[in-house]
């Protein structure tokens, strides 16, 4: 599955945003609603989570 073609950009750089939205769809969203952002400036600008 080529995964580039769902990048999109709402925070992230490089349509990272847009790529974890279909991988949540695919496989689900997790129980577990707690995540770890590494390097991240703000938490906003630019940043995944």
């Amino acid at each position: 599955m080529d995964l580039l073609k769902y990048a999109s950009n709402f925070r992230s750089q490089n349509g990272e945003d847009g790529i974890i939205e279909k991988v949540f769809k695919i496989i689900g969203e997790p129980e577990n609603k707690y995540f770890v952002e590494f390097g991240a400036w703000d938490g906003e600008f630019l940043s995944n989570t």
